[in-house]
């Protein structure tokens, strides 16, 4: 099963791509969408909502996870909300089988490690083993791709 991990900010959308083989971890892809600055905002929904949807289709994924913005988060964006809302409504429209939404507790339950350690495998304070060359990524990949190794769990 090919799964996606979203993690979007008022500005991008990172994803990525992966499919568990013998409890090996194949990323096929760990990018990010630039929202256009020159749409107006519901421009820029309509764009990330054709985008993603095209992405779903083109890797045939099957499973998601979008990571949200944490409850008690002291700069919450409203772009970024709305763009997390868009990503929702377009996976329950999509060919995606299975998804959810959550922040660190539902994603590091779902993906078998403890809450605790979520900030510690973003930071490089722990390496992620099951993923090769974990430290080459950046925040918001390993964001997006602990996402998408929580939906695998579905």
């Amino acid at each position: 099963m090919k799964t996606i991990g979203l993690r979007a900010t008022p500005t991008e959308v990172w994803f990525s791509v992966i499919e568990e083989v013998d409890h090996k971890i194949t990323i096929s892809v760990s990018s990010k969408v630039n929202v256009p600055v020159s749409l107006i905002f519901p421009e820029k929904l309509n764009y990330i909502r054709k985008t993603f949807k095209d992405i779903i289709w083109e890797f045939k994924v099957t499973g998601a996870s979008i990571r949200i913005t944490e409850s008690n988060a002291q700069g919450t964006s409203s772009e970024r909300i709305s763009i997390e809302a868009i990503l929702q409504e377009l996976l329950s429209s999509s060919s995606v089988e299975k998804y959810f939404v959550g922040q660190i507790s539902n994603i590091s339950a779902k993906a078998g490690f403890p809450r605790e350690d979520f900030k510690k495998y973003i930071s490089g304070e722990l390496a992620f083993n099951r993923v090769e060359s974990w430290s080459t990524y950046n925040n918001y990949q390993k964001e997006s791709i602990l996402a998408a190794i929580a939906a695998i769990n579905l």
